[in-house]
C-alpha cells in the first residue's frame, strides 16, 4: 500500500483512534487493578467481620452447650430419684400384698371360729 495516497486527515484520525484505544486500554487496566485492590480490601474487611461474628457464635454455642449439659445432668438426677422412689413404691406394694394375704388367712380363721369349725391343722 502506498501511504502517500492516504489523505493526511484520515491518517491523523486513525492515529488518534489507535492512541485513544491504547489510552483506554491503559485506563481500564489501571481501573481493574484499583478495583481489584478495593474489592480485596473490602472482602478482607468483610472476612474479619465474619471472623468476629463466628467467634461470638462459638462463644454462644459453648455457653448453650454448658447450660444444656447442666439441665441434662439435672434431669438425670431427677430420673435417678424417680427410680429410687419407684423401687420404694414397689417394696411398699409387695408389703401390702403380703398383708392382704395374711389378712385373708386371718379372716378365714376368724370366720371358721365364729362358725364353730375348728381351725385347720398345718400340714
Amino acid at each position: 500500500m502506498n501511504w502517500g495516497s492516504v489523505p493526511p486527515l484520515l491518517t491523523v484520525v486513525l492515529a488518534s483512534l489507535v492512541a485513544l484505544a491504547g489510552a483506554m486500554w491503559a485506563v481500564l487496566k489501571v481501573m481493574r487493578v484499583e478495583l481489584a485492590e478495593r474489592f480485596d480490601f473490602r472482602f478482607d474487611a468483610v472476612d474479619s467481620r465474619f471472623d468476629a461474628v463466628d467467634s461470638r457464635f462459638e462463644a454462644l454455642i459453648a455457653r448453650f452447650d454448658a447450660r444444656f449439659d447442666a439441665v441434662d445432668s439435672r434431669f438425670d438426677a431427677v430420673d435417678y430419684r424417680f427410680d429410687a422412689l419407684d423401687k420404694r413404691v414397689d417394696g411398699v406394694d409387695r408389703r401390702f400384698d403380703e398383708l392382704r394375704v395374711d389378712l385373708r388367712a386371718l379372716t378365714e380363721r376368724v370366720d371358721r371360729i365364729v362358725e364353730g369349725i375348728p381351725p385347720l391343722q398345718p400340714a
